[in-house]
């Protein structure tokens, strides 16, 4: 019973915690955008990558709908291998948590605040390290989209080989 008890002190520890640092990023991290706006949009051409990746998500998904969406077969790109294939999700990677669009909107939204800040925060990191988080951040931001937009996220790129198929993505 004291272990329990012990358990959820930690829990309610925890909570106020991360309760506390995301309410003092939410208030900190605009006065420090607005700050340092200019290079932080700018400085490395990671905001123009960022934006054309989310318009490109977009114009795709669009694309999807138009074609893919009442197309009885799939547009084969690589045949044996790889189609297009319109899936409207509406769960997380791989369909698991099926109908729970406002816990992933606010996912999505935590996930976005949390990259946003470490980008404006770090100074100097590997190029790598931020194609990488521009390219999580896209997706995050298409996705949100997506579900504020239409409840499901937008999925058609099909890999397949013989018996073997990855989900739709």
């Amino acid at each position: 019973m004291l272990k329990v008890i012990h358990f959820g002190i930690d829990v309610v520890r925890w909570a106020a915690f991360w309760i506390f640092m995301m309410g003092s990023a939410v208030v900190v991290w605009p006065f420090y955008v607005v700050r340092n706006f200019v290079r932080l949009m700018f400085g490395g051409g990671y905001f123009p990558l960022g934006v054309g990746l989310i318009v490109l998500d977009q114009v795709i998904k669009r694309w999807a709908v138009v074609v893919l969406k009442e197309r009885p077969l799939p547009i084969t790109i690589i045949p044996g291998f790889l189609d297009f294939k319109y899936v409207e999700n509406t769960g997380a990677a791989f369909g698991i948590l099926r109908g729970q669009t406002h816990v992933f909107i606010i996912m999505a939204l935590l996930t976005i605040v949390i990259i946003l800040l470490y980008l404006s925060l770090v100074e100097q990191e590997e190029p790598m390290v931020r194609v990488a988080l521009v390219l999580i951040l896209a997706g995050a931001v298409g996705n949100l989209v997506d579900r504020v937009a239409f409840e499901h996220v937008i999925d058609y790129i099909h890999v397949f080989y013989k018996d073997w198929e990855w989900p739709i993505f």
